[in-house]
């Protein structure tokens, strides 16, 4: 048995579900802090361990069969849409109908046949219920025809009606109903559905006396806008509504984990490896075609198509320079959604800068070295770039310098959009580094104690891209290059003033004012409600405190 199974076999025969942390597992398997953490980095991006991110980190076994677990983004961008799409599957008696919208190739065809699969897991709906699909595109220009597929017809409805026909829906009976492109159903087919939405019954073409009565859940999808071409009347009767996020627009990492999904299928297809080239993945994870996913996976069979027609003989098949040295291998065995964009030897870089930190830190280096190590990790840093995610941090960092830095307290900064550029993908590795455990609190506490200060307004503004307090202990080390120059001049005010004051922004506009007049950090603020206790003020006051450790406070009312 492999080290990282017997690891597994400790947690699941002594934790079972419950949480624990990574010293005592390390303590249980008799083996240090630093090789457990590897093992159960390498559990977690299995799926076999889920963990809990805080001080300390937790881990415990993965629950199975998680809803909707096979969609790419299920816990990520896509986790709305999961919750919408299981609340349509549950709700008694028979859920909800349901509308997906989202451009051509997105996903919604195969999201429909989702929720269909997990409404039998759930026992929502019966195993053998049927999932019956059409698109209202074919019958655009026949309403007629269109009307007597959905709803079965009598004999002598219409001309070559020669005997009692079943419906679509009809067939549907007991399970799903998919109508896709419903932007192209006429207005009466429309009012027939909703209709049916309301009572569980219509009337087959040809039958005014007797209602067929049905037990039918219904998905729609389009990729227009809803109130463009669908009645007020139709739309009140589906309550839910989800939008799936175009190709480009989803995070890097499903992007890939799209696109090795692609590659696997061709890898089963062909019976065939595929070592594909970084440069390749780049470029294909940047598609931005009108067909979305469809697109970019016909880019991938072009791809494999002409690697193979090349070496038809070969087991493993290159794509892309194959004297690259930089690439990933994808076989029918591939675990799509456990590829990180950076590489194995990044993560130690990203370790290294932590450790020479701290060393640089305890031997007075001056801040000039500290900040040349940090701008020399962030160009030896080769993997893929998520452009969006950069680009959507670097917009809100200039929000953070412009509304919290500058606006409220006094500090302005004249960084370059290249050097925020920079610092943006310092930023976005958090997302990527997950599956890793690396311990901030020492670097946080040196930092805390050198630039108190700085460190406090810096997490103010920190805030302003994302709450999470992993996301702020993992960006601390930022904090050199975007205080560039100004950490003396922030760390030279001696007292804090204190601003207490009645009303909504009176204290927040003193505040902006005088510290703007300083050019510096000199007052906090704290905008309090008329019927505010002494209490309150005093809790204020003293979480601030708390705060600004080391520094003596001088309050101003």
């Amino acid at each position: 048995m492999k080290a990282v199974d017997k690891v597994y076999k400790i947690i699941k025969d002594n934790y079972a579900d419950k949480w624990t942390d990574t010293m005592e597992i390390a303590e249980k398997a008799d083996l240090s802090r630093s090789v457990i953490s590897i093992y159960l980095s390498q559990l977690y991006k299995k799926g076999k361990l889920t963990k809990k991110n805080g001080r300390p980190v937790l881990w415990k076994l993965s629950q199975k069969n998680t809803p909707f677990s096979n969609l790419i983004g299920y816990s990520g961008s896509l986790k709305e849409v999961v919750k919408k799409c299981q609340e349509s599957i549950v709700y008694p008696p028979n859920g909800f109908p349901l509308i997906i919208t989202g451009p051509s190739g997105v996903g919604k065809s195969f999201l429909a046949k989702n929720i269909y699969n997990e409404a039998k897991k759930l026992g929502a709906i019966s195993e053998d219920a049927k999932f019956i699909t059409l698109n209202a595109a074919d019958y655009a220009n026949n309403p007629e025809l269109l009307s007597s597929v959905l709803f079965r017809y009598k004999k002598g409805a219409f001309t070559g009606a020669n005997v009692d026909t079943l419906g679509l829906i009809d067939r549907a009976d007991n399970g799903y109903f998919f109508l896709d492109e419903i932007h192209r159903l006429p207005k009466e087919s429309q009012e027939k559905l909703f209709s049916l939405l309301d009572s569980g019954q219509f009337y087959p073409l040809g039958e005014n006396d007797v209602p067929h009565k049905v037990n039918v859940r219904f998905v729609f999808a389009t990729t227009e806008k809803l109130d463009n071409f669908l009645l007020k009347t139709f739309m009140r009767r589906v309550p839910l509504h989800v939008s799936l996020p175009s190709f480009k627009d989803r995070p890097l990492t499903e992007r890939l984990s799209l696109i090795f999904n692609a590659f696997k299928n061709e890898s089963i297809r062909v019976d065939r490896k595929f070592l594909i080239s970084n440069k390749v993945i780049e470029k294909v994870s940047k598609n931005s075609e009108p067909g979305n996913v469809g697109a970019m996976e016909n880019d991938v069979k072009l791809l494999c198509a002409s690697a193979y027609t090349q070496h038809p003989e070969d087991k493993e098949i290159h794509i892309g320079d194959d004297k690259e040295k930089n690439y990933v291998i994808v076989d029918k065995d591939f675990d799509v959604n456990n590829y990180s964009p950076i590489e194995e030897h990044e993560y130690g870089l990203l370790s290294n800068v932590y450790d020479s930190l701290l060393k640089m830190i305890d031997m007075d280096n001056d801040i000039q070295s500290q900040k040349l190590l940090l701008m020399k990790f962030l160009k030896n840093i080769k993997s893929l770039k998520d452009e969006s995610l950069i680009n959507s941090i670097a917009y809100k960092m200039k929000a953070g310098f412009k509304n919290t830095l500058k606006k409220k307290y006094g500090i302005e900064l004249k960084l370059d959009d290249t050097t925020i550029n920079q610092i943006a993908f310092g930023i976005s590795l958090y997302y990527f580094i997950d599956d890793y455990e690396f311990d901030t609190s020492e670097l946080i506490s040196r930092f805390e104690s050198l630039y108190p200060r700085t460190m406090y307004i810096y997490k103010q503004f920190l805030s302003t891209i994302n709450t999470d307090e992993k996301f702020i202990d993992m960006s601390i080390m930022w904090l050199l290059l975007i205080f560039n120059g100004k950490l003396k001049e922030i760390e030279s005010i001696k007292y804090t003033g204190i601003i207490l004051a009645h009303g909504d922004s009176t204290a927040t506009s003193i505040q902006s004012v005088v510290n703007n007049l300083c050019g510096n950090y000199i007052f906090e603020a704290f905008d309090m409600p008329i019927d505010v206790s002494i209490q309150q003020i005093n809790s204020y006051v003293q979480n601030y405190i708390q705060n600004q450790k080391d520094h003596d406070h001088k309050q101003c009312h």
